[in-house]
């Protein structure tokens, strides 16, 4: 924490495993007094599908990801914590086999919206529940990529364009006796049209 003496935050995710190598750098600084946190994010994600059945035509492909994030904290205190969140993110997506060679080649832009957070309670042995709520709303462009024929096509599956989305997280984690727990989820999303 705090690599320039600001408060600031920074965070380095790596993976690496079988046909997959990922990547990602995550940055925060405080800006004014109020609590807002604000940085940038990078990702990086290559891949090659391993699978037998896949060794002569070997999809593989890569993908960039960069991001703004900023989140001001809603409440906080002993038992309840909420956060809102604004985003805007771009994604670029290649992708080849050894039968056609490029695919795709198309980017994602996403402007997003979150509310999260989580309430501790009493009920039982005690519990925590916690939302995660977003909006996005982005789009799809497949101008000049290999598959735009095909996605607009009457069987295609029509992705390029604007397109909004929610999503609604929820879940309960339940303490039970002897240091057991009972965990549960519910996750729902809704788009208006065929997403990426």
């Amino acid at each position: 924490d705090s690599p320039l003496y600001l408060g600031d935050q920074a965070q380095l995710t790596l993976l690496k495993s079988q046909g997959v190598d990922y990547a990602r750098i995550d940055y925060s600084v405080p800006l004014g007094p109020l609590g807002w946190r604000v940085g940038p994010n990078f990702s990086f994600l290559q891949y090659d599908v391993i699978s037998p059945e896949y060794r002569s035509l070997k999809p593989r492909g890569k993908s960039y990801v960069y991001g703004l994030t900023a989140k001001y904290p809603l409440q906080r205190s002993t038992f309840m914590r909420s956060d809102v969140s604004f985003g805007y993110t771009e994604r670029l997506f290649e992708n080849k086999d050894n039968t056609n060679g490029l695919t795709s080649d198309y980017k994602i832009r996403v402007g997003n919206f979150g509310i999260r957070g989580d309430l501790a309670d009493q009920w039982g042995l005690g519990g925590i529940n916690r939302y995660d709520i977003n909006i996005d709303m982005g789009r799809v462009d497949l101008n000049g990529s290999p598959n735009f024929s095909s996605d607009q096509s009457a069987t295609g599956a029509r992705t390029h364009g604007h397109y909004k989305k929610f999503s609604i997280d929820l879940n309960r984690e339940q303490f039970l006796p002897q240091d057991w727990s009972l965990f549960g989820k519910i996750y729902s999303q809704w788009a208006d049209r065929n997403l990426d």
